[in-house]
């Protein structure tokens, strides 16, 4: 069986779940266990064979991703979504700023605000037909680059997959 997303041309097996965006690289697909980590969900039927899942996570302050080894998340956005770990982005942001001499990452904190999935369903068939994923990462930095800076950045990343045939 396979899983074809006509907008972007993606053919997928059906067990290589893996690769759908935002499902991390360790072959599961939702590692949550805490539904404490919700912060709102609905199931609501549409009136046209359809239905329409909505979670919303709480926020979460530098959740880390799953561990691609064992596929558990010690955070709840870590187990859902694909993000990168407070570490890697330090190692990003100070990849560039020490190009400017004195450049250096004096702090950076990230929240991971109102991150969400919604997936609207055939009722029948128990099939996907529509998913959205919504990671919306704020970071509070201090970086010196000849003087100090304060930064406040939102970093959103927004997926949606339709019109999948089965």
């Amino acid at each position: 069986s396979l899983i074809t997303d006509r907008a972007h041309a993606v053919v997928l097996r059906l067990d290589d779940h893996k690769q759908i965006p935002p499902v991390n690289d360790v072959g599961v697909g939702c590692a949550l266990t805490d539904a404490a980590a919700i912060a709102a969900a609905r199931n609501v039927k549409n009136g046209n064979g359809t239905a329409t899942i909505a979670i919303v996570m709480r926020d979460e302050k530098n959740p880390e991703p799953m561990d691609k080894n064992t596929g558990i998340s010690p955070s709840k956005v870590g187990g859902i979504f694909r993000i990168k770990s407070k570490e890697q982005v330090e190692q990003t942001i100070m990849e560039n700023i020490s190009k400017v001499p004195g450049g250096q990452l004096n702090s950076i904190d990230l929240t991971y605000k109102a991150c969400s999935v919604v997936m609207t369903y055939d009722i029948a068939s128990n099939h996907a037909l529509r998913l959205s994923y919504t990671v919306s990462c704020h970071a509070d930095a201090s970086v010196k680059i000849v003087f100090n800076i304060n930064a406040k950045v939102c970093l959103e990343n927004h997926i949606e997959i339709g019109n999948m045939v089965y």
